[in-house]
C-alpha cells in the first residue's frame, strides 16, 4: 500500500516498499522498487505511516547492477549526484517540496547513503544543523562527538554501543532545537524521527584521558568547521553560523581526550563489562 501524501498515493504501482518518517518540519517518503525491498532495514519498515502536512522530500529509487563509482561527496550541490553505490537526480519543485529519483545498489549501506544525500539539503533548509559527528544516548541524553575524519569518533561510538549505549548516528548528527535526531539514512536502533535531548558536545581528540570545558570561541570555531552547508551562498553559511552559536550558548561543550578501546568506557560511566 503506497504511503499517502496529503491524501494522495505517491505511486500507483504496488511493486514498491514505501517508508515515511517526520524530521521536525520535514517529512520523508521513500519509495523503492521490488529489487530494493530486501535492503530496507527492519527499523525503517516499522515507521511506515502517512506523512504530515509539512515540508517534504520524495525519494524514488530503483535497483541497479551497474554501481556508480565514488565521487566527490559534495556533488549533490548540483542537480546530479553519483557515488557510493547510488546515482541521484533531484528537483526542487518549491522550497518546501523536493523530488529525488535515482538508482541504488541493493545493499543497506548504499541505500542509507542514497537517503542521506537525498534528504540532508532539505533538512538543513528547514532548521536542522547537520554536523560531521557521531552521537550516542547515555543515561537518557545524547552525547555528540565532533571531530575531523580519522580521529576516532565512529570507533568511540561503536565502543560505547557495545557497552550498552544507543547509537543515533556514526557519521552525521542531525541537531535541532529539541535535541539530536536519528539520521534518516541510518536509524540503526531507535525509531526513525526519534529526537533525544542533547546532553553534551565533545570536541574529540587523543591524549591523556579526561574532559575539560571548552571556551566559547574555540567551541564555535571547531563546530562550525564540522557543519555541513548545502547551499553555496552567504545566507546558508550565515544560517549555519547562527545555529552553531545558538547551540554553543545552550549546551555544555567539553574537550574530551579518549584512549583507544575499552579505556574510553570509564569516561562515560561504563565498566569493562558494560552497564
Amino acid at each position: 500500500m503506497p504511503v499517502a501524501l496529503a491524501g494522495k498515493p505517491l505511486l500507483a504501482t504496488a511493486a514498491t516498499t514505501d517508508v515515511s518518517f517526520p524530521m521536525g518540519r520535514v517529512a520523508v517518503a521513500l519509495s523503492l522498487d521490488a529489487a530494493l525491498q530486501a535492503a530496507v532495514p527492519a527499523s525503517w519498515r516499522q515507521e511506515s505511516r502517512p506523512l504530515p502536512e509539512t515540508a517534504r522530500v520524495e525519494v524514488h529509487l530503483v535497483a541497479t547492477d551497474d554501481p556508480p563509482g565514488l565521487d566527490d561527496a559534495h556533488g549533490f550541490r548540483d542537480s546530479q549526484f553519483a557515488g557510493g553505490g547510488c546515482r541521484l537526480s533531484r528537483a526542487r519543485v518549491t522550497r518546501d517540496f523536493e523530488r529525488v529519483e535515482g538508482e541504488c545498489v541493493a545493499h543497506p549501506a548504499a541505500l542509507a547513503r542514497a537517503v542521506r544525500f537525498a534528504t540532508e539539503p532539505l533538512l538543513a533548509a528547514h532548521g536542522w544543523l547537520l554536523l560531521h559527528a557521531s552521537s550516542v544516548v547515555v543515561g537518557g541524553g545524547a552525547h555528540l562527538f565532533a571531530a575531523p575524519s580519522g580521529t576516532g569518533k565512529s570507533t568511540l561510538a561503536r565502543t560505547l554501543v557495545a557497552a550498552g549505549a544507543e547509537l543515533l548516528g556514526d557519521e552525521v548528527a542531525c541537531v535541532g532545537p529539541e535535541g539530536v535526531a536519528v539520521h534518516p539514512g541510518q536509524a540503526p536502533h531507535g525509531a526513525l524521527g526519534k529526537v533525544v535531548p542533547l546532553s553534551t558536545i565533545h570536541l574529540l581528540g587523543r591524549g591523556e584521558p579526561g574532559t575539560q570545558p571548552a571556551g566559547v570561541a574555540e567551541a564555535t570555531a571547531e563546530l562550525l568547521s564540522q557543519a555541513m552547508v548545502y547551499e553555496d551562498d552567504r545566507a546558508a553559511l550565515d544560517r549555519a553560523m547562527a545555529q552553531v552559536a545558538d547551540l554553543v550558548s545552550r549546551t555544555p561543550v567539553v574537550r574530551t581526550r579518549v584512549p583507544l578501546g575499552i579505556g574510553a568506557l570509564s569516561l562515560f560511566g561504563f565498566g569493562a563489562g558494560g552497564r
